[in-house]
């Protein structure tokens, strides 16, 4: 077998592996919008596993600018993980992960390796390659029996992002540590996505911009219903305007013509918001999602403090 960097064509094999690995398809529009044409840095950061022609194994980052303590730091996003199904076993992974993460220290720049390892990844990553927990995140639910507490409200909804979405999510992050969202990026994120449709859910009325960035989702919980994320929150850690993003939420639901089960989000324990959603009968449930890291320089040890996390659910590459 040889470990290969990717090159161009090499997708059509990689897309082929994603399908025998997990049983699913991912589209090729997808996989240009992650490692071809994110902002951040448009370089495919894969490393390839090939037993002659076969593609036998993958892995790939995808770069993430973290402002750590007020300094704009490169990082990189765990991405996809896969080994053939004839190949397992045979420490595929390992090899091709240390010799990525060798080369996009030396050669991008790149000082860490985060994200939201499953329970087939978690093991390998913290065993074999160095990785260590910053936590276990909690989901916040609000389910649908409470809805009716919420009156309807003016709301109005927005296509494309702005400065002023991008300073409202900086204003409201209190950590050390976030991703930095600029408006450039938050409509790579959000508004490019080729397979996911978000709404961007604003205040009508409010003297400020208050927004909130949701999905719509077929339930993992129960068959034949819907849950709703809430990706980003672009709004003040006050209990009246977190009363009303989530009567705006509600109401842009029921002109949609959309019931749902639950409100799903991630809020850290440290933001202030986090205790106003309890006031508000979010209350934290499954399901519970690993984070770790592997720092390549001093500068990103600090990841491992969780308390010092912004974190959204749209820093996953899941939502």
């Amino acid at each position: 077998m040889e470990l290969k960097k990717y090159k161009p064509s090499d997708e059509l094999e990689i897309l082929e592996l994603f399908s025998l690995a997990f049983g699913k398809n991912m589209t090729k529009e997808f996989w240009e919008w992650r490692y071809l044409n994110n902002p951040t840095l448009k370089e495919p950061l894969i490393n390839l596993m090939w037993d002659m022609d076969k593609l036998v194994g993958h892995y790939a980052v995808s770069p993430v600018i973290l402002n750590i303590k007020e300094e704009k730091v490169l990082t990189s996003l765990s991405m996809t993980t896969m080994t053939h199904p004839d190949y397992g076993g045979k420490g595929i992974f390992t090899d091709l992960a240390e010799n990525l993460y060798h080369d996009i220290y030396k050669n991008n720049g790149i000082q860490a390796v985060w994200g939201f390892p499953n329970l087939n990844s978690h093991y390998g990553l913290i065993k074999r390659l160095k990785w260590n927990d910053v936590s276990l995140v909690h989901s916040l639910r609000l389910f649908s029996e409470v809805f009716n507490k919420y009156d309807k409200v003016n709301y109005r909804t927005a296509y494309d992002f702005s400065a002023q979405h991008a300073a409202k999510i900086k204003e409201n992050n209190k950590g050390e540590i976030s991703v930095h969202k600029d408006a450039n990026y938050l409509n790579w994120r959000y508004r490019d996505h080729p397979d996911n449709e978000y709404h961007i859910i604003e205040l009508a009325d409010a003297d400020h911009l208050e927004f909130v960035v949701i999905k719509i989702i077929d339930s993992f919980d129960s068959a034949g219903t819907k849950e709703v994320d809430i990706l980003e929150h672009g709004y003040d850690a006050n209990p009246e305007v977190i009363n009303e993003v989530i009567s705006a939420v509600l109401s842009f639901l029921s002109d949609k013509g959309e019931t749902i089960i639950s409100l799903n989000t991630w809020m850290p324990i440290f933001d202030p918001r986090h205790k106003l959603l309890e006031r508000n009968k979010f209350r934290p449930e499954k399901p519970l999602t690993f984070m770790g890291y592997r720092a390549f320089s001093e500068k990103c040890e600090v990841l491992k403090y969780f308390n010092s996390w912004d974190l959204t659910m749209g820093d996953s590459d899941v939502f």
